[in-house]
């Protein structure tokens, strides 16, 4: 039974509340750690269960999110009118296209409304970013700042592929490559940051690469052992880990992060370059929709993706901060990309298909995601998608986080709050698993009471089956649960909280000796 929505906006109301006004403390020290997943990772992290989170976030959380002064490229030089009922598109899209051509800079937008689609026919998104080094940014994301608003929706090219509507607004990285390619020819352990390319492979420091794996359908069961491979997985493993080349020595290649998979079997292993945008950024907006009906999960392009938000496809050390998505059934997607932060999210207004998603992503770091609108799908992950971290982040008690299939992996749900109703997650069964290893849940506050027993491996059991290969739970707390101890890799201190109290941020100050300043009002 769904919540009343003044209840449940009050209740997300407090716990911003609690979130903003916690009083900063150390994290934990390993020798008061009650977690043996903690104690474990500080002994040994090569052998430990759980993935090193803390390279995710704007270059790897080791900056603060710069405070861009200029040039300045004012929309409203550019033609955009505020409040005058107006499609804005095109003077927003002149103003964004001059910033790129100086190199970059500020594309700012002064308090109003500002009109970004009001054509319903429309397939493709009107206002693009092509090129690195620009920011979006509006004068406050309240109902008295910047509205970017889309009256009319964006149907897919295909309504009934019903999922794949476009975003008004999309940061992308339009140019093409013939990408160099080599092999991986050793074995390399999880937390590595290593690569053995085969000879002549021609990568040098500082591009970037995608490390791929093409399986043989025999060896797909390897991945979610011990759980059985189902034959209409018809999508196998699809590995899309990027990273940044440090060093070459050779035939080895090192790296800026480690390994979140380990490579098996060099033979079915290789490397391909690609090209990022950088420095982007999508700061103090309201991003207003008009999705207004009842949702009902596929029931058509407008339910799934008739009003999207932002799209971000392409880019590395960039941010979304301070912002809100109102009315919008999909308000961001954050694709093939690495290195991201978001910063202080609202979702509000009507509920919808998605909250916030990631794919095929490396270190996404997502920090106070609030969702009060309670859409469908609570903040997601897919398609290879790793060293995603979740932290202060919260969804509708009557939802879950969401593993969208396409075997995602290295998870991190840290601090968070919201429900635990595991028939929400999401992803075609052809696509399964929802969740290769470590899907890491680390004093989750579960506010409602899920269909029990709770289970993360039920195949053939009922309608909505769920397949997560390995979880790690420490510290899930809130209602009483009843797991299936059978579908959980580990569960320690049920009931109530551990220490550390937030693994992404131990494992921040352990790396880097200390919790960088930037980050201190993230400490509790």
């Amino acid at each position: 039974m769904r919540f009343e929505v003044a209840a449940m906006r009050s209740s997300m109301l407090f716990q911003f509340l609690f979130w903003a006004l916690a009083v900063s403390a150390p994290a934990a020290d390993p020798k008061t750690a009650n977690t043996s997943l903690w104690k474990e990772f500080v002994a040994d992290p090569t052998s430990a269960l759980l993935p090193d989170f803390s390279y995710s976030g704007y270059h790897h959380g080791e900056k603060a999110i710069p405070e861009i002064k200029g040039p300045v490229f004012n929309v409203v030089d550019y033609g955009a009118v505020p409040n005058n009922g107006k499609n804005a598109s095109a003077a927003i899209q002149a103003a964004i296209d001059a910033c790129e051509a100086a190199g970059g800079g500020v594309v700012f937008f002064p308090k109003g409304t500002f009109i970004i689609n009001d054509d319903k026919m429309t397939t493709q998104p009107r206002i693009r970013v092509t090129q690195s080094r620009v920011v979006l940014r509006g004068s406050g994301s309240g109902i008295d700042g910047t509205i970017l608003y889309s009256p009319a929706e964006l149907q897919p090219r295909n309504p009934l592929q019903m999922w794949t509507g476009k975003a008004p607004i999309a940061i992308t990285n339009p140019k093409t490559i013939s990408p160099k390619t080599a092999r991986v020819t050793s074995k390399a352990s999880r937390g590595s940051m290593e690569l053995t390319l085969g000879a002549g492979h021609r990568f040098e420091p500082g591009e970037r690469i995608v490390l791929r794996l093409n399986p043989k359908m025999e060896s797909n069961a390897s991945f979610i052992a011990p759980h059985p491979w189902d034959p209409q997985w018809s999508s196998g493993i699809s590995i899309h880990e990027i990273h940044e080349i440090t060093a070459v020595s050779g035939n080895l290649v090192h790296l800026a992060e480690p390994l979140m998979l380990g490579v098996d079997n060099g033979t079915d292993w290789w490397v391909e370059q690609t090209h990022l945008l950088s420095e982007v950024g999508v700061e103090f907006i309201r991003f207003r929709g008009n999705w207004k009906q009842k949702f009902v999960h596929h029931r058509s392009w407008l339910d799934d993706s008739g009003w999207r938000g932002l799209e971000i496809d392409g880019c590395e050390n960039s941010w979304v901060r301070n912002c809100v998505f109102e009315d919008m059934n999909w308000p961001l997607l954050i694709r093939h990309s690495r290195q991201i932060s978001v910063e202080n999210l609202e979702l509000t207004g009507t509920p919808g298909h998605m909250g916030m998603q990631v794919i095929g992503t490396y270190g996404v770091l997502a920090l106070g995601v609030r969702d009060l609108a309670g859409h469908h799908h609570g903040p997601s992950v897919q398609s290879a998608a790793c060293c995603t971290v979740y932290h202060r982040c919260s969804w509708a008690p009557d939802t879950s986080f969401d593993s969208h299939a396409n075997n995602p992996y290295a998870t991190l749900h840290d601090l968070n709050e919201g429900g635990l109703e595991l028939s929400g997650v999401g992803g075609s069964q052809f696509n399964f698993p929802h969740h290769l290893h470590a899907l890491v849940l680390w004093n989750l506050n579960v506010l409602q009471m899920p269909k029990q027993p709770v289970s993360f491996w039920t195949m053939g059991k009922e309608h909505y089956p769920k397949t997560f290969a390995q979880v790690l739970i420490a510290g899930v707390h809130g209602v009483p649960l009843e797991l299936d101890e059978s579908t959980v890799c580990r569960n320690e201190s049920p009931g109530r909280e551990v220490l550390p109290k937030s693994l992404w941020l131990a494992q921040l100050e352990r790396r880097l000796n200390k919790i960088p300043d930037h980050f201190r009002s993230y400490e509790f």
